[in-house]
């Protein structure tokens, strides 16, 4: 009995059932989606919305993913959710009360659904959405600041300084490798928002001083996080204006590149690198910092020397007298003081007979880039790159 029961299963969960379903049990589907964001404060079950589409429930399930490419339960509780959204901004309910309105079975559950989904609790998302939050978010400025959220105290290192090329005058510094839990509490913030730099920057030692988020989109997924960003605090329109701005601006830029004395290729290619007191780095062809921009969106040509660095790497060192190497016609140099042992070491490197011997060290083809602007992949600093190649090379 069990393996009857167990074939007629493994014959309900092929894939070619979904694949081979006949047009009628789409159907179905779609109504039963229909049917689930206009009653999605019923107590449905997978098994009752295939039993009410007339489908299997393994069928179901896959064409039901096929449709929405969710799951039937998160697709509803997903459309829970969102009327949450709402009601926590529209109302003074109880979260008991919306709980319920919304189609959750007890409050308990509708919270830890809620900050599944949403990365917050219900009552910390209907704060952040009421109202200006006072938010520390180390790093993660640029993003704040192109959604028009003026946070409560800035990045700042005692190596690197400030984010020079943000405009946050008048807003406190606070270092991130000397701060203490004692300074950050005299700037009250409500939030503390991070990325993976809360580990590198063993910044656990602030826990405690206001409500900790952590966003979990890598540093390169940089509009995601720009988006992640803008759902914590309700502004996703905001988020999609600047992505479009961003987009016309890149197309703009790469076009008048190309059009400018011959082309972009006419003027041969272009490097990046990150100068400190003891290394050098190439930056990479399609990933890191530069890379995607410059000779993805900007379609600038990389030196031959980037041709065979493997693809999992960010950056090329290069020793001083490998220079020799690279063959690049136009270099933006950036400046690392963090491995100073004394004030101006990160620029000897000006005075090498290997650097002074480049071609494009010769031509006058070198030019120094903000540090933050570029080792930073926000959208204000991407901006700011894109005016930075513009002034050099057309």
């Amino acid at each position: 009995m069990n393996a009857a029961r167990n074939r007629a299963r493994l014959r309900e969960e092929a894939p070619s059932a979904a694949a081979n379903a006949a047009p009628d049990r789409r159907e179905a589907v779609r109504r039963s989606i229909a049917r689930i964001e206009r009653d999605y404060r019923e107590p449905f079950t997978v098994e009752s919305l295939a039993a009410s589409a007339g489908i299997g429930r393994w069928t179901y399930t896959n064409l039901f993913k096929e449709a929405t490419g969710t799951l039937p339960l998160d697709y509803l509780n997903g459309i829970r959710i969102a009327q949450a959204k709402r009601l926590l901004l529209a109302t003074e309910d109880r979260l008991g009360e919306i709980a319920q309105r919304v189609g959750f079975s007890s409050e308990y559950y509708f919270s830890r659904r809620f900050k599944r989904e949403a990365g917050l609790s219900p009552g910390q998302y209907r704060r952040l959405h009421r109202r200006e939050v006072r938010v520390f978010a180390p790093y993660l400025e640029d993003a704040l600041l192109a959604l028009g959220i003026m946070p409560v105290a800035q990045y700042s290192h005692r190596a690197w300084g400030v984010q020079e090329y943000l405009p946050l005058e008048g807003v406190p510094a606070f270092d991130i490798a000397d701060g203490t839990r004692e300074d950050l509490l005299r700037l009250k913030p409500e939030l503390m928002l991070f990325d993976d730099g809360f580990e590198r920057w063993g910044l656990d030692r602030l826990s405690g001083v206001a409500p900790k988020l952590i966003l979990q989109q890598p540093g390169e997924a940089w509009a995601d996080k720009l988006r992640g960003t803008a759902a914590l605090f309700g502004r996703e329109a905001e988020a999609q204006r600047v992505l479009r701005r961003y987009a016309e601006e890149t197309r703009e830029a790469g076009a008048r590149l190309a059009a400018a004395a011959g082309g972009a290729a006419a003027r041969g290619s272009v490097a990046c690198l990150r100068v400190s007191a003891r290394h050098i780095r190439l930056y990479a062809e399609r990933s890191g910092y530069t890379g995607p921009l410059l000779y993805g969106d900007l379609g600038l040509r990389p030196p031959e020397i980037l041709r065979h660095l493997p693809q999992a790497e960010r950056s090329l060192p290069l020793r001083p007298e490998q220079l020799a190497k690279l063959d690049a016609d136009h270099v933006f140099v950036i400046f690392d003081k963090s491995e100073n042992r004394y004030s101006g070491e990160e620029r000897e490197l000006l005075e090498h007979p290997c650097w002074q011997s480049l071609p494009s060290v010769q031509a006058g083809r070198v030019y120094e880039a903000d540090f933050f602007a570029w080792m930073n992949y926000g959208v204000l600093a991407h901006e700011r790159k894109i005016r930075d190649v513009l002034n050099a090379l057309v």
